[in-house]
């Protein structure tokens, strides 16, 4: 079938969706490259109109397995309520959220992190704030992994803003393809300011 034909409109998609319950389809790149990928069956339920994927949630609302996001922070406390309002706003909503702070010496960074706390509500989410002793990197995103609870986890730092579907898209890849690693292309924004994605 080829994706022209599946695809005129979004009822056109969950109507050939629906017929095929068990095809998920891995879109987490497809944004980035321009292409339409097709599930392991030979299917295909998404395609790029003007630059921007077709979007419809793919997983049933039974089957969502929990995704932990683990945030690495270090005296960027400006830049962190950008990635952890994107985490916010993803179209899964089936997140932990990690963030670790390595040690930050700043003096502004206490009051900041405290702000991203309470404002996204941690707490009531049962997201977790770590605050550790400076070891680098590696032991951060280390610490962020011994605190997750997902069945899968996504690494991002301070200064990446995860796109709408992000999670989503990694998850149906996962689900789709076995793969024990993804990853993904990047786009560059400079600036102090949420990216218009």
């Amino acid at each position: 079938m080829q994706v022209e034909g599946a695809l005129q409109n979004e009822t056109g998609w969950r109507r050939e969706a629906a017929s095929k319950s068990a095809t998920r389809v891995a879109r987490w790149s497809a944004q980035q490259l321009g292409y339409a990928l097709e599930s392991h069956n030979g299917q295909a339920f998404s395609r790029m109109l003007k630059g921007n994927l077709q979007h419809a949630p793919l997983f049933p609302p039974y089957h969502r397995p929990l995704v932990t996001v683990v945030i690495t922070h270090y005296n960027r406390p400006k830049l962190l309520p950008l990635a952890v309002r994107s985490v916010a706003e993803q179209t899964y909503p089936n997140i932990q959220l990690v963030v670790v702070d390595d040690g930050s010496p700043q003096a502004d960074v206490p009051a900041a992190l405290d702000a991203v706390e309470s404002q996204y509500e941690f707490a009531r989410r049962g997201w977790s704030l770590l605050r550790e002793e400076n070891r680098y990197l590696g032991a951060a995103r280390n610490r962020g992994v011994r605190e997750s609870k997902g069945e899968y986890i996504l690494f991002m730092d301070d200064d990446n803003v995860a796109k709408p579907f992000e999670v989503e898209y990694f998850v149906q890849a996962a689900e789709s393809t076995g793969a024990d690693i993804l990853t993904s292309f990047v786009d560059f924004v400079w600036g102090e300011n949420y990216p218009q994605l």
